[in-house]
């Protein structure tokens, strides 16, 4: 699953610092394979966050986490508009 949001003006530190913390969380999830966050390599103040997942299930589940929420909190105060899903994938 990949998702890129715009970063309002001033919020990248409030948007790390809670960044940080849901990666450490989420990296050890049952049914984690990756999770990554980079600023885009082609347009500032966006960034772009990959997951991957070893079934829909372990996504679903992650996604429904107290941590998530928290996180998805944060990124409603920090982006411009709701992260946008540019892809994702199943594996068979």
């Amino acid at each position: 699953m990949t998702t890129r949001g715009l970063l309002r003006n001033g919020a990248n530190g409030r948007f790390l610092e809670s960044l940080r913390d849901y990666l450490a969380i989420a990296r050890r999830a049952k049914g984690c394979l990756s999770f990554e966050c980079c600023p885009s390599a082609v347009e500032e103040g966006v960034v772009e966050m990959v997951a991957c997942w070893d079934s829909p299930l372990a996504a679903v589940r992650h996604l429904a986490a107290p941590h998530a929420r928290a996180f998805h909190a944060v990124q409603a105060e920090c982006l411009v508009a709701p992260p946008e899903l540019i892809g994702m994938r199943l594996s068979a």
